[in-house]
């Protein structure tokens, strides 16, 4: 369309210049030529440099939009690092962050101490006790497990843990808090028997097994929050 539009100034340009020595005798016809030529040279040489302006332009734009958002990322960053610092003066505040926004990372670092009396950093290494933040991981894996058609979250549980003494509680059921069945933290007989040591989701079972301790309500009928449930969720 650029080309068309420029083809046919040129050819307006051609016949101007025509006309123009048309009029003059003192022109020939190879003078005549030689005009038109040199005047046509000199307007595709106008047209292009106004494309080479054009193009450092747009290339300067970009960059100053870049150059814009570097900064501001920049400016966002020193941001929220001083403020996780005085957080973690003031509040004694010990952990790892990172945002991100638009897939893009705003901000990122390490605060704290693993060790106060060693003065131990932490880095952004650091392995940390999750708790019950690992409970959405389990739910994503167990409906994965559905999408692969591995397994039914309607199904029981006894289905895949054979020894689970809790015949009519589901996957589902598991997943929503609904099973009724013990909650093993702060449980007086149970508490009496854990280890000094962190247990494994498989010592959980066994002494639930071993313990036959009775349902808190009947499976499906209310909801209660539930560490155990989540325990043999990921044993499955």
């Amino acid at each position: 369309m650029f080309r068309r539009g420029l083809s046919a100034a040129v050819f307006v340009l051609l016949i101007s210049w025509t006309a123009a020595f048309h009029s003059s005798s003192d022109f020939t016809s190879a003078q005549l030529k030689q005009a038109t030529r040199h005047a046509a040279a000199e307007f595709y040489q106008h047209i292009r440099r106004q494309e080479v302006r054009d193009s450092i332009g747009k290339v300067m734009a970009r960059q100053r939009r870049a150059d814009s958002m570097a900064y501001v990322i920049h400016v966002r960053h020193q941001l929220v690092d001083s403020v996780m610092r005085a957080y973690c003066r003031k509040y004694n505040f010990n952990g790892a962050l990172m945002i991100t926004e638009d897939n893009q990372l705003v901000y990122k670092s390490a605060l704290g101490f693993t060790d106060y009396t060693r003065r131990q950093y932490i880095s952004e290494n650091t392995p940390f006790q999750l708790a019950s933040v690992s409970k959405q991981f389990t739910a994503m894996l167990i409906m994965i497990l559905q999408e692969e058609s591995r397994l039914n979250i309607h199904q029981k549980v006894i289905d895949f843990l054979p020894d689970f003494p809790y015949p009519d509680v589901t996957l589902m059921q598991l997943l929503q808090h609904t099973s009724g069945i013990p909650e093993y933290i702060n449980d007086k007989k149970l508490d009496k028997q854990f280890p000094k040591f962190a247990i494994r989701n498989s010592d959980l079972l066994a002494m639930l097994v071993r313990n036959q301790l009775k349902p808190e309500f009947e499976s499906g009928a209310h909801h209660r929050y539930n560490n155990t449930g989540y325990a043999m969720l990921a044993l499955v």
